[in-house]
């Protein structure tokens, strides 16, 4: 492992420690590229008491689930995702929450949270929980470039040293007295420079989904549901990470994660992902219905919808 990675361990491992304080998980792992191998190699853990591996190639299903989804996910029963019930297994955990940690473009690392107390389910709340100390690991190394990854820095530069037998540069001349403001003028290509720069550090946020919008989709989920045979209706906006499941029944935990999963594929294929979502399930024809089991998703019909007023 890169040495900047050791000496930064027991900072990683404080912020490891909030998935215990904010999702109340028993168990988490911080796995990070090694750049050498080409593996990924556990920094730092807590709970799991030597009961996990210490490093996990790209054929690892976790590496291979991140790899593809490229957002955070959850599994609640072993049963939903075959290839991940072996390291549920291995570690006697039952339930599962992955979170890709993503720099330019590239897969990094990723936490391992397993089981929360009192035996909770995870939920979409904790995928937004983890995804934020997710974040916070990442910023940790905003200006260390331990994957090769090149990039030019802003800050941590220092002086370049200056060849044996070269002389000192002469200092510059001195500046010349500024003109008054009446008769500056500052150049063209000065301004259209500095609105350049003042663009991408403050990027134009797009405007988010409103209440009137959101009635909008209400009424055309309810109307969906109307359909023979609709069980459920959903809405995802992927830009600021809404989503309005409307359905004839309440939705069992198996059915929410495997409609989650089918959408996650889908915006795969496009290019597209959705990282935290606040998902908001709603009976808008009443219950009429059992709860909706996996089984009883049986087709899944996926649109995009396309706005020039929103993104995603």
């Amino acid at each position: 492992m890169h040495p900047e990675v050791d000496e930064l361990r027991p900072k990683l491992k404080e912020i490891l420690y909030d998935c215990a304080v904010e999702i109340h998980a028993t168990k988490a792992a911080l796995f990070l590229l090694n750049s050498a191998t080409r593996k990924y190699d556990m920094v730092t853990e807590y709970g799991f008491r030597s009961a996990i591996r210490h490093s996990a190639g790209s054929n690892d299903p976790l590496v291979d689930r991140c790899s593809r989804g490229r957002s955070a996910f959850f599994v609640n029963n072993p049963g939903a995702e075959p290839r991940l019930s072996e390291l549920l297994f291995e570690a006697a955990t039952e339930r599962l929450l992955g979170v890709p940690i993503f720099s330019r473009g590239q897969l990094v690392g990723f936490l391992d949270i397993r089981d929360k107390a009192h035996k909770e389910p995870f939920d979409q709340q904790d995928i937004s929980k983890a995804q934020s100390i997710a974040d916070r690991i990442l910023r940790v190394f905003a200006n260390k470039n331990i994957w090769n990854q090149r990039f030019i820095t802003l800050s941590d530069a220092g002086p370049v040293p200056i060849p044996r037998g070269v002389p000192p540069a002469a200092p510059p001349p001195p500046a010349a007295p500024p003109k008054s403001a009446a008769t500056h003028e500052e150049p063209k290509v000065l301004t259209e420079a500095r609105n350049a720069v003042a663009r991408i550090l403050t990027p134009q946020t797009p405007e988010k989904i409103g209440p009137a919008e959101m009635a909008a989709v209400d009424d055309a989920l309810r109307s969906i549901l109307l359909l023979p045979g609709a069980v459920t209706a959903v809405f995802t906006a992927t830009g600021d990470g809404t989503q309005e499941v409307s359905s004839r029944g309440t939705m069992t935990q198996d059915a929410l994660t495997a409609m989650q999963l089918k959408l996650q594929t889908w915006l795969t294929k496009r290019g597209e992902s959705v990282a935290a979502l606040q998902t908001t399930l709603t009976t808008p024809v009443g219950l009429t219905m059992p709860p909706i089991t996996v089984s009883q998703l049986e087709k899944v019909f996926t649109a995009p919808v396309n706005s020039t007023k929103f993104r995603g």
